[in-house]
C-alpha cells in the first residue's frame, strides 16, 4: 500500500460523486426518520464517509452542507439542530481521521467517541425542547392523526380486515390501533436510547472500516491505518470494563432505581455490539489460519450477519456475544489469558 497522503480523484468521480452526495442529501430526512423508529443505522453516515474516501472531499462537503439544509427545511430549525449532532458532525469526524491516515484503532476509538456522544447530546437536546415525555407526545401525535383520518384509513383496510374476520368493525380496528400505539410507546420507553446507541456504536465500525477499505483498494492507506477484521481484538481493559459495567447495570435494574432497566439495556446492547464484533474477528482469524481466501472469509461473515438479521429469533447474535464474550477473555488475547497461564503454570509445576 502506497504511503501517499492521497490521490486525485477523476474530474468523473468528483461528479458522480456529487450527484450521489445530492441524492443522499434529498433522502437523509426520509432515512433518519426510518432510523429513529427502526433500522437504528446510520446508512447516510455510512455512504457519506464511503462517498468522501472514494470521489474526495468536494461530494463529502456537498452531502454535509445540502443534507443539513434538508434537515433543518423538512423537519424545521428546531428539529433539524436536534438532529445535527447525530446526524451531521460524526461522519465528518470519522472523514477526517480516515483522510489524515489516522492510526486504524486509533481511528475506531474516535469514531465511536464521535458517533455515541453525537447521540447522546441529540438525546439531551430533543429531552431539553420537547420534555423528557418525548416519546409518549410522539406517540399521543400519531394518535391525533389517526382520529383525524382514522375513516379513510379503514375504508382503504377495511376489505384486508374483513377477509380475516368479516364481523370487525371500525370501532374494533380503532381499539386494537390504540393497542398497537401503547405497546410501541411501552417498547421506545425503555428500548428506543438503547437501539439508538447500538446503531451509532455500529454505524462507526462500518464507517472507519468501509473508509478505510476504500483507501486500501485506492492504494492510499499504510499499514497502520488499515487492519483488517482478523487483526481486530477487544483491549483487555475494555473487555474487563464492558464486563463491569454490566454486572452493575444488572444489579442496577433489579433494584427500584429510577430508570434502572433502561440503562441495563443501553449496556447490554452496546456489549452485545462488541463482543459480536470480536466473535467476528475470531471467526475470520481461524478461517484465515486454515487457509480460506478472502473471498470466502468475507461470504461467512456476511452470512452470519445475515442470518442474525433474518433469524433474529433464534438468538443468533446472543450466541455471537457469548462466543465473542469467550474469545475476548480466553482467546490469544484474552483479558484473561495471564491468569489462565499463570495458574496453568502453577498447576502444571512449572512455576518457579
Amino acid at each position: 500500500m502506497s504511503q501517499n497522503n492521497s490521490l486525485r480523484p477523476s474530474t468523473g468521480k468528483i461528479v458522480v460523486g456529487s450527484v450521489l452526495a445530492l441524492i443522499l442529501a434529498f433522502l437523509l430526512p426520509q432515512v433518519l426518520m426510518f432510523q429513529l423508529m427502526t433500522f437504528n443505522l446510520g446508512v447516510v453516515a455510512m455512504a457519506g464517509v464511503a462517498l468522501t474516501i472514494w470521489a474526495g472531499p468536494i461530494p463529502g462537503i456537498l452531502l454535509a452542507v445540502a443534507g443539513t439544509a434538508n434537515m433543518m427545511y423538512f423537519y424545521g430549525l428546531q428539529v433539524g439542530a436536534v438532529l445535527l449532532p447525530m446526524a451531521v458532525v460524526p461522519p465528518v469526524a470519522v472523514a477526517l481521521g480516515v483522510r489524515a491516515r489516522k492510526p486504524f484503532f486509533q481511528q475506531m476509538q474516535v469514531g465511536l467517541i464521535a458517533f455515541l456522544a453525537g447521540t447522546v447530546v441529540t438525546a439531551l437536546l430533543a429531552a431539553i425542547a420537547f420534555g423528557g415525555d418525548i416519546v409518549a407526545r410522539v406517540v399521543a401525535m400519531i394518535g391525533e392523526v389517526f382520529n383525524e383520518v382514522g375513516s379513510e384509513v379503514w375504508t382503504i383496510v377495511q376489505p384486508s380486515m374483513e377477509a380475516l374476520d368479516p364481523s370487525i368493525t371500525f370501532e374494533q380496528f380503532s381499539e386494537a390501533f390504540g393497542e398497537v400505539l401503547a405497546l410501541i410507546q411501552a417498547y421506545y420507553e425503555l428500548y428506543l436510547l438503547a437501539n439508538l446507541l447500538a446503531g451509532a456504536a455500529v454505524t462507526a465500525i462500518v464507517s472507519v472500516f468501509w473508509g478505510n477499505w476504500l483507501a486500501a483498494r485506492r492504494g492510499e492507506a499504510t499499514v497502520e491505518s488499515f487492519v483488517g477484521l482478523h487483526g481486530w481484538y477487544l483491549p483487555a481493559n475494555l473487555t474487563w470494563g464492558i464486563l463491569m459495567t454490566l454486572a452493575a447495570a444488572w444489579i442496577l435494574a433489579n433494584t427500584a432505581a429510577s430508570g434502572g432497566t433502561t440503562t441495563w439495556f443501553v449496556v447490554l446492547e452496546l456489549a452485545e455490539v462488541a463482543f459480536v464484533v470480536q466473535a467476528l474477528a475470531a471467526i475470520d482469524r481461524r478461517l484465515k489460519a486454515r487457509g480460506s481466501t478472502r473471498g470466502r472469509r468475507t461470504a461467512v461473515v456476511v452470512l452470519i450477519l445475515l442470518a442474525g438479521v433474518l433469524l433474529s429469533g433464534l438468538g443468533v447474535f446472543e450466541l455471537l456475544m457469548l462466543v465473542g464474550g469467550a474469545s475476548a477473555l480466553f482467546g490469544s488475547h484474552g483479558a484473561a489469558r495471564p491468569i489462565v497461564e499463570k495458574i496453568k503454570k502453577t498447576f502444571g509445576g512449572d512455576d518457579r
